[in-house]
């Protein structure tokens, strides 16, 4: 199975909201394909170091740019100078659970890369 990108965007602005810190605004990178049942399968990279989004809200804010579109909504927060990285999926509008990303190199095929989007630059901290 290959999925055809038919989204993609820099700077999509979401909103969340963070314990002592109230409303926050950042801006990811969208992806969206298409897959073979016509669904879609969107990708947000975080802007930041995390979701920061435990009620699923920003799964929301993701479905509304598909208005009308069946969407799975999945997140990945990129590894911060060889950390880690993590993806997890939208469950039912209401949280996240985590998601092995080699599911996602099943249903997008080989032109997806895990960890695409790493920050491996020196700073403080890294190398």
């Amino acid at each position: 199975m290959v999925a055809t990108l038919v989204h993609d965007e820099h700077g999509f602005t979401y909103t969340v909201h963070v314990a002592g810190c109230g409303e926050l605004r950042r801006g990811g990178h969208l992806r969206a394909w298409r897959e073979d049942d016509g669904g879609l399968l969107v990708l947000l990279t975080v802007g930041g170091s995390d979701l920061d989004d435990e009620a699923g809200v920003v799964a929301d804010q993701v479905r509304l740019r598909f208005v009308g579109e069946r969407v799975d909504v999945v997140v990945y927060e990129p590894s911060w100078w060889g950390d880690g990285c993590t993806y997890l999926r939208s469950v039912g509008g209401t949280g996240w659970e985590p998601l092995d990303p080699k599911v996602l190199c099943d249903r997008i095929g080989p032109s997806f890369v895990i960890d695409d989007e790493a920050d491996t630059s020196p700073g403080y901290g890294g190398p």
